[in-house]
C-alpha cells in the first residue's frame, strides 16, 4: 500500500493533471491513497509556525511500521 500524505495548497493546472495521470498509473500496479490535509490557517503570516503546524498534522497520519520517502 502506498499512501501519499501532503499539505492541500493551491496547485497549477499542469500539477494537477500530471498528478491525476501518475495516480492512474499507480493503482495498476499497487493499492493507492491519498492523503491531502488542510493548511494551516492559523498560522498564515508566521511562516515558522505554519510549518511546525503542517509537520505535525502530518507526523500524526504516520504509523511506526510506516517508511517514510520525503518529496520536496
Amino acid at each position: 500500500m502506498i499512501r501519499l500524505l501532503g499539505i492541500q495548497s493551491s496547485r497549477s493546472k499542469w500539477l494537477e493533471i500530471a498528478e491525476e495521470e501518475f495516480i492512474e498509473k499507480i493503482k495498476h500496479h499497487f493499492k493507492f491513497e491519498q492523503i491531502l490535509l488542510p493548511s494551516s490557517k492559523k498560522a498564515r503570516d508566521d511562516f515558522e509556525k505554519k510549518k511546525n503546524d503542517e509537520s505535525e498534522s502530518l507526523l500524526l497520519k504516520l504509523k511506526p511500521s510506516d517508511y517514510v520517502i520525503l518529496l520536496d
